[in-house]
């Protein structure tokens, strides 16, 4: 788990282990030209528990002003990606039953 010490280093973001899921997460934003990307892991501070459960009380607001929500259904962990992003993560596997 990553803490607030962690995150205050500067260029933690780029020294710390990022998931495949957020790094297609953030390709996806990439390609929409969004400037912005929440990801409850790396924007709530995870271990302050007062912190944690008051920005849980706003993710409504959150999730009522979004463009977009990514909801990464398909893997087993975080390390499973985001598939189908053409040029940013693996092929999509999952097949469409046909109706």
């Amino acid at each position: 788990m990553t803490t607030l010490i962690d995150f205050n280093a500067q260029g933690a973001l780029s020294s710390l282990p990022i998931t495949n899921t957020i790094r297609g997460a953030l390709g996806f934003v990439e390609m929409l030209e969004e400037s912005y990307l929440w990801v409850d892991s790396l924007c709530m501070v995870q271990d302050d528990t007062d912190a944690k459960d008051a920005e849980m009380e706003n993710m409504s607001a959150k999730f009522a002003n979004a463009d977009v929500t990514i909801i990464a259904q398909i893997g087993s962990n975080a390390y499973s990606g985001l598939p189908g992003l053409q040029g940013t993560s693996s092929l999509r596997t999952y097949k469409q039953l046909k109706k």
